[in-house]
């Protein structure tokens, strides 16, 4: 049982001793330590802060706290102090835990409204494009018939040893791509090295970079060019190109909303590291 008289004794304590550390003894050596969580709560503390801070804590003298480690007895006074100390413990924790649920509440906000955004925008650019595609279809129908000829842009029709279409784009390089294909050469080395790209990084950032650039040419390809893209052998009529081209951009709109939320999450995950690293 706890003796009153001890705490009495605190304001007449010869600080001049005060420097003296607590005699080596096992934890566990007072009378009922074991039976005391608050006694377990004075030794971790003690350990932690050092025998000053401790009782500065505490709001008592170092000797209050001396004599409670070595008796295993806690006076009134600091039987107070510790469940005060012990409290604001635990409401401390359990603010920061709080804190921790409201951050995740507030990331997981964020990447809904960023998705709804990117749904709207990707319905609305579908529509546009898939407007533009028709007039284009027109302008070029319209061009052809006046002059007589293919329209500006197509590609070469000599026959080749090495191709049966000249019109197919192969995903290998052929002896005579420059002569077949002309000026939409460079398109086709950069989709084939963007498709090599994409094969090898996705679904990382940098794969997803590459898919969106992949396919954005394979559309200037396919409505510019008039070209075949693999999977396909066989030269595309226009209602083919058309299935063809929307399903790229379907498909390009996907990869870009794709590319967008891993840069938003790469972003939210340095911002996280920052936030915890500062706390």
């Amino acid at each position: 049982m706890d003796n009153p008289e001890d705490d009495a004794q605190d304001p007449q304590v010869d600080h001049s001793d005060s420097s003296s550390a607590p005699p080596d003894r096992p934890a566990g050596d007072g009378a009922g330590q074991d039976q005391d969580p608050l006694i377990e709560f004075l030794h971790r503390l003690n350990k932690e802060h050092g025998n000053t801070k401790t009782a500065k804590l505490l709001g008592v003298d170092r000797k209050t706290v001396w004599r409670a480690l070595d008796a295993g007895r806690l006076t009134p006074r600091l039987r107070d102090a510790l469940e005060r100390e012990q409290r604001a413990a635990e409401q401390a924790a359990e603010r920061e835990a709080a804190g921790g649920d409201q951050l995740e509440l507030r990331v997981a906000g964020l990447e809904r409204r960023l998705q709804d955004v990117e749904t709207q925008l990707a319905g609305g650019l579908s529509g546009l494009r898939a407007e533009l595609t028709g007039v284009r279809e027109e302008v070029r129908t319209l061009a052809w018939t006046r002059q007589g000829g293919a329209p500006s842009g197509h590609v070469s029709t000599l026959r080749s040893p090495h191709r049966s279409y000249p019109q197919v784009v192969t995903v290998e390089a052929l002896p005579d791509d420059a002569e077949v294909f002309g000026d939409a050469m460079p398109l086709i080395t950069e989709w084939r090295e963007q498709r090599a790209r994409f094969k090898a990084h996705w679904p990382s950032v940098e794969g997803l970079d590459a898919e969106v650039r992949m396919l954005e040419l394979e559309l200037e390809l396919i409505e510019e060019r008039r070209l075949t893209i693999p999977p396909g052998q066989l030269p595309w009529e226009w209602d083919q190109r058309g299935r063809e081209a929307r399903r790229r951009e379907q498909r390009l709109g996907t990869a870009r909303s794709n590319l967008r939320r891993a840069g938003w999450r790469r972003w939210l995950l340095q911002l996280l590291s920052l936030e915890l690293m500062r706390g």
